[in-house]
C-alpha cells in the first residue's frame, strides 16, 4: 500500500502551498496574455522571446545554486532557447521582407505601366 493512499498520512495543503499555486496560475495567465500586450508582433515571436527570458531566469537560479555543473547545463539549455527564439524571429523577418519585396515589385510595375509576364503570374 502506498503512503499516499490517504487517511492520516495524507498531507494537507498549507497556506504557502496555496499561495504558490495561485501565483503560478497568475504567472501562467500573464504569460499566455503577452501576445495581447505586444499586438504588433507575431504570436510565435512573443512566445519565443518569452521562452528565452525564462531560460535566463533559470541561469540565474543556477548561479544562485553555485554548482558549476548546474550552471553549465542551464547555460547550454538557455543558449538553445535563445537560438530557437532567434530562428523564429529571423524566419518571421524573412517572411515579412519577402512579402514587402513582392509588394514593392508589383507597385513598381503598376506605376511603370508594365505587364507581368505570363510565367510570372500567380
Amino acid at each position: 500500500m502506498s503512503q499516499f493512499a490517504g487517511g492520516a498520512s495524507a498531507r494537507r495543503s498549507s497556506g504557502s502551498d496555496r499561495a504558490a499555486i495561485l501565483s503560478g496560475i497568475g504567472v501562467g495567465v500573464a504569460q499566455a496574455a503577452t501576445p495581447l500586450v505586444f499586438w504588433w508582433l507575431d504570436t510565435a515571436i512573443v512566445y519565443a522571446l518569452g521562452l528565452a527570458a525564462i531560460a535566463a531566469i533559470y541561469v540565474g537560479f543556477a548561479v544562485g545554486d553555485g554548482r558549476v555543473r548546474i550552471i553549465a547545463v542551464e547555460s547550454s539549455v538557455a543558449l538553445t532557447f535563445v537560438v530557437v527564439a532567434a530562428a523564429v524571429v529571423v524566419g518571421a523577418l524573412i517572411a515579412a521582407l519577402t512579402i514587402v519585396h513582392r509588394h514593392r515589385e508589383n507597385v513598381g510595375r503598376l506605376l511603370a505601366g508594365t505587364e507581368r509576364r505570363v510565367w510570372e503570374r500567380s
